[in-house]
């Protein structure tokens, strides 16, 4: 039942990105929500509510904006246009034009209304796997402040945590533009199926590789978890989101050590580091609702 209610608390915090003319006290709305919450004893009750957690929390704030609001349907359409996923989940969300994406756990999409625009926006925080629909606006998707992916119709995955080291953008079909903005110059890559760019945010490193198995990077929509010459740190931050713990590092070499590995979203997290540990050499325990891995 705390999982539950830990996902809960993410939604409410998730609501942060609303837009700034909608005046909702959001504390009181998720004081109220848990005091309700604790009436229902039934934890078969309490683990099916986290799941229409969502739709009940902004079913909430759209009354309270019904009567705050005179133009209910702008405000309504800037609301739908923000989407996020919490640490532990997956989702998948349909845009305006048609285009799907699915989401990985603890991402943030937010887009504008395609309708009224010659360009479809997207702007992506974590991974999303796009399915995007052939149309004669360009559809870009900004991840960091520096990268954009602009494409007409094509399936290609983005990985861009703000935690992560790099960022990732593996073509699948179709062609895609991927630009680069540094402080002083801007480099652009035209990108063909089966090509991944690699992004080093420290270094401003670009790496572009074939992969004979560019299908593998949409794996996890399907439960996968898929490590390809990753570095621990990377790998872990990746654990957190999928598990929603903490994971923290005492071993600066530990964190740099290159990995390969495989597991699918069943696999306990205690079972994955059981795996790592026969390469990579280091203990692991829980304390304080932490993972503290050490050498």
């Amino acid at each position: 039942m705390k999982q539950e209610k830990n996902k809960i608390e993410e939604i409410f915090n998730s609501l942060k990105y609303m837009p700034e003319n909608i005046t909702v006290d959001i504390e009181a709305e998720k004081r109220d929500f848990f005091e309700n919450l604790e009436k229902k004893k039934r934890k078969k009750f309490i683990k099916k509510y986290y799941k229409y957690a969502a739709i009940l929390i902004i079913g909430v704030l759209v009354t309270s904006i019904y009567y705050s609001q005179s133009n209910l349907k702008n405000t309504l359409q800037e609301l739908s246009s923000k989407t996020f996923i919490p640490k532990g989940d997956t989702g998948k969300i349909i845009l305006p034009d048609g285009s799907s994406v699915w989401l990985n756990s603890g991402s943030k999409l937010t887009y504008n209304d395609f309708s009224n625009s010659n360009i479809r926006k997207i702007t992506l925080e974590g991974e999303g796997f796009f399915d995007v629909k052939k149309d004669k606006r360009p559809f870009v998707v900004y991840t960091t402040k520096n990268i954009e992916v602009k494409v007409l119709g094509t399936t290609f995955n983005v990985k861009a945590y703000p935690e992560d080291e790099k960022v990732e953008t593996s073509l699948l079909t179709g062609k895609v533009q991927l630009s680069i903005k540094d402080t002083s110059s801007q480099k652009n890559i035209d990108m063909v199926p089966g090509e991944k760019v690699i992004y080093t945010k420290k270094t401003k490193e670009i790496h572009v590789k074939k992969d004979s198995n560019i299908e593998s990077e949409k794996m996890w929509i399907g439960g996968k978890l898929i490590f390809k010459q990753e570095t621990f740190k990377d790998i872990a931050n990746e654990l957190s989101r999928v598990f929603n713990v903490d994971i923290i590092i005492n071993d600066k070499n530990l964190e740099k050590e290159i990995i390969t590995a495989s597991f699918t979203r069943s696999t306990s997290l205690r079972e994955i580091f059981q795996v790592l540990k026969i390469t990579s050499n280091f203990n692991y325990e829980f304390n304080n609702n932490k993972w503290i891995l050490t050498r």
